[in-house]
C-alpha cells in the first residue's frame, strides 16, 4: 500500500472534476437518527472520500487508520521539521476529522470539494436485512443461521412433543461442544447451544433511495502526486465503486481543470 502521497504537504494546485454516473438507485445514509435510514439526495464529502479510497484499494478498519494516522504523522514531522509553515495545519498535527459515522480518511488533508451538484431525483423506499451484533444468548432457538453440527438438535426442538429444548442460563455455559451433542437414550444434551449460535440478528429496517436524472459532478483541488494516483485508480479501480451502502454502485471518471 502506497501512501506516500500523504507526507506531501498539502498545496492543493490542481483542479478537476469527479463524474458519478449512478448505475443503480443510490442509498447515501450519512446518520442514523431513528430507524428509518434516511437517504441524502448527494453524497456528503466524507462519501466521496471513501469513493476514491476504494478506488485506490485503502479498505482499512478504525484501528488499522488510528495506527497509520499517527505514524504518518510523526514521519511529517520528522520530514518537515517544528519550525514548518504548517504546523498548525492537521496533517502536521495528526488530528484528522471524522464523519458522523466515524469515518476518518487518509484522503481529507489532501483532497478538498469545493462543490457537489445535486440533480435532480426519483425517490423511493425499500426494506432490507439488517445485521445487528449482540453478544446475549437470546437468540437461542430463534436464529434462522447456526452450527451444522446442531442440525439434529434442531430437528428433535421441532417435533411434537418437543424432544429438546433450549436454556441459556449461566450455569450452563461451562459444557463442552461433545457433551452438547451427546444423546443418551433419546435424551439430548442441550445445555451448551448458545456456542452453535451466530452473536447477530436479523432486523428489518426500511431505507430510502434515490434514482438521479443526471451524472453528480464534484469540483476538487488537490495535490499533484495524489492527482496523479487518483488519475490511475479511476480508470483502473481497485474495488468496486459505491456511494453509501455497497449495493449503490457508480462509474467514476474524471475531468481535468488544468
Amino acid at each position: 500500500m502506497d501512501l506516500q502521497f500523504y507526507l506531501e504537504p498539502p498545496e492543493l494546485t490542481h483542479h478537476g472534476s469527479l463524474l458519478i454516473d449512478p448505475l443503480t438507485p443510490l442509498s447515501m445514509v450519512a446518520n442514523q437518527p431513528g430507524t428509518y435510514y434516511r437517504t441524502a439526495s448527494k453524497p456528503t464529502e466524507h462519501m466521496v472520500l471513501g469513493l476514491l479510497e476504494n478506488a485506490l484499494g485503502l479498505h482499512l478498519d478504525d484501528d488499522q487508520r488510528r495506527d497509520l494516522f499517527k505514524e504518518l504523522t510523526k514521519k511529517v514531522k520528522k520530514a518537515a521539521g517544528r519550525k514548518s509553515e504548517w504546523k498548525d495545519h492537521p496533517w502536521f498535527t495528526g488530528k484528522p476529522i471524522g464523519s458522523d459515522a466515524g469515518f476518518k480518511s487518509l484522503l481529507q488533508h489532501h483532497v478538498e470539494i469545493l462543490h457537489i451538484s445535486e440533480p435532480e431525483f426519483d425517490a423511493f423506499d425499500d426494506l432490507g436485512s439488517f445485521h445487528f451484533r449482540t453478544d446475549a444468548s437470546t437468540l437461542i432457538g430463534g436464529s434462522r443461521s447456526y452450527d451444522y453440527r446442531m442440525e439434529y438438535l434442531i430437528e428433535q426442538s421441532r417435533k411434537k412433543p418437543a424432544k429438546a429444548d433450549f436454556s441459556d442460563t449461566a450455569k450452563h455455559k461451562s459444557f463442552s461442544p461433545e457433551e452438547l451433542l451427546e444423546q443418551t437414550e433419546g435424551k439430548i444434551n442441550t445445555k451448551s447451544a448458545h456456542y452453535f449460535f451466530p452473536r447477530y440478528y436479523v432486523s428489518p429496517k426500511v431505507r430510502g433511495y434515490i434514482i438521479p436524472k443526471d451524472r453528480f459532478e464534484i469540483t476538487i483541488q488537490t495535490t499533484p502526486m495524489l492527482w496523479k494516483e487518483l488519475t490511475q485508480a479511476i480508470h483502473n479501480p481497485k474495488a468496486p465503486l459505491y456511494l453509501g451502502t455497497n449495493d449503490s454502485w457508480v462509474d467514476l471518471t474524471w475531468k481535468d481543470h488544468d
